[in-house]
């Protein structure tokens, strides 16, 4: 009886959710318990669904790393939109989603 580790479940929903082609796929943590290579597969699968198939994914993570390809990034803050735009935007403004990455980069 074998036992797969959160990162292996977490690749196997994956993998299951992108073999059936959705129009709309929601993402909650999708890399959360994924190594960083692993990480990139995943994002490289992504963007494969979104530029094969007119494909919408709505994406929630804490690794904002994961959001440079995003078309458009809304930072909630207490569960209000606070900012939305493009990665380098939201960089550049140097508000809320600009801390939040120096935030996470002096964790890691």
């Amino acid at each position: 009886d074998a036992t797969l580790s959160g990162g292996q479940k977490q690749r196997l929903c994956f993998a299951r959710a992108l073999v059936r082609k959705p129009r709309l796929l929601l993402l909650d943590e999708a890399t959360g318990e994924v190594d960083m290579e692993t990480e990139a597969h995943i994002l490289e699968g992504i963007h494969h669904l979104v530029s094969r198939q007119a494909a919408t994914v709505v994406s929630i993570t804490h690794r904002l790393h994961t959001t440079r390809a995003a078309d458009q990034i809304l930072v909630l803050q207490d569960g209000v939109i606070v900012e939305s735009g493009k990665y380098k935007q939201l960089v550049g403004a140097g508000k809320v989603f600009a801390k939040m990455l120096r935030q996470s980069s002096v964790k890691q």
